[in-house]
């Protein structure tokens, strides 16, 4: 049952939020190393056109980029990360890994996760509800294992998996030609399984430069003007660690670029207020596990206070029906 909040419940101020750097750009590409269809420097062109900050590469079962130099470069204006997706051995269940300078051998999923965790990684579950199409080249890759203490957190927006889901042969051109009206959101499952996982919450693009019906859909500098993970430093990026930091400490949040620019979001959580400071206009939404969600009426730029439910929160930001911001929130939580 959803409730509203009324006008008493949300106050506006002029307080700024702490000076911290914000470093802008998408995680989750993949490139000729296993499935992608280009090369790192192609890629990395595009998101230096796209304004990103930073780019993070996620090839499967490999750190071949990183082998090879690409982790931690500079090209152009983009920071190039590298890090990799393991899956389990029946190809379900994966993981994205961050700040291994090692691999483990395949196999099983968890297995892989503990072995992880022991070389100082980061693992974040990846596209955890994702449902197989009825197409027959579009696969299925579902997270299998719930939640496990290990984990640092999960991908709760994964913009070609949220796609993909409802294609049917019927479906298909039409979800080609209008893609956007099919990924206005993030995925509830995946906050869900936050819920129960915690750690940070980010948002990826799988871009692969996919080929559907031999033809090219979705290229990569598509995805880039889409789904983004916004990083809040100390300092700015020029090392892979800073990233691998911020997504520890949950100090990130995601934003659909189709709707505009989100740089400048800041919230912070502290008992029962939360302190939300936007870019823009925007209608908000405050998730809790246990508790009714907490809805706003049409906010203008500037700081506000919301009076929230305790626990971990999630909170989105919509613009036009669509999601603009979402992020993940625990007690004396920043992002």
């Amino acid at each position: 049952m959803k409730s509203s909040v009324a006008e008493a419940d949300v106050d506006s101020g002029n307080t700024p939020a702490a000076p911290i750097f914000e470093a802008v750009g998408v995680l989750h590409v993949h490139t000729t190393c296993s499935d992608g269809k280009l090369g790192p420097g192609e890629i990395l062109d595009m998101a230096d056109r796209a304004g990103l900050d930073y780019l993070c590469f996620n090839d499967h079962n490999t750190l071949e980029l990183a082998d090879r130099g690409w982790h931690g470069k500079r090209h152009g204006g983009v920071l190039s990360l590298v890090g990799a997706e393991l899956q389990h051995r029946d190809r379900k269940s994966h993981l994205l890994v961050f700040g291994a300078e090692s691999l483990p051998p395949r196999g099983h999923i968890l297995s892989q996760l503990e072995s992880l965790k022991a070389r100082g990684a980061l693992a974040v579950v990846a596209h955890p509800r994702e449902t197989r199409p009825l197409i027959p080249f579009l696969g299925g890759y579902p997270w299998g294992f719930g939640e496990h203490p290990l984990l640092d957190g999960v991908e709760v927006w994964n913009w070609m998996s949220y796609w993909k889901g409802g294609v049917t042969p019927l479906t298909l051109h039409r979800r080609i030609t209008r893609p956007d009206l099919y990924v206005r959101h993030c995925c509830p499952g995946a906050v869900e399984l936050w819920f129960r996982v915690g750690g940070c919450a980010v948002g990826g693009a799988d871009a692969h430069g996919h080929r559907i019906l031999f033809k090219g859909v979705f290229p990569y500098d598509f995805l880039f003007a889409r789904v983004r993970t916004h990083l809040l430093l100390d300092s700015p990026l020029v090392r892979p660690e800073q990233m691998e930091d911020a997504l520890r400490r949950r100090r990130c949040f995601i934003s659909n670029a189709v709707v505009g620019d989100a740089r400048g979001f800041r919230a912070r959580v502290a008992s029962d207020t939360l302190l939300v400071e936007l870019p823009g206009e925007g209608w908000i939404s405050v998730f809790a596990k246990a508790a009714p969600p907490v809805h706003t009426r049409l906010l203008g730029p500037g700081l506000h206070r919301l009076r929230v439910p305790p626990g971990p929160l999630h909170l989105e930001v919509y613009r036009r029906g669509v999601t603009w911001i979402t992020c993940s929130l625990a007690e004396g939580g920043v992002v």
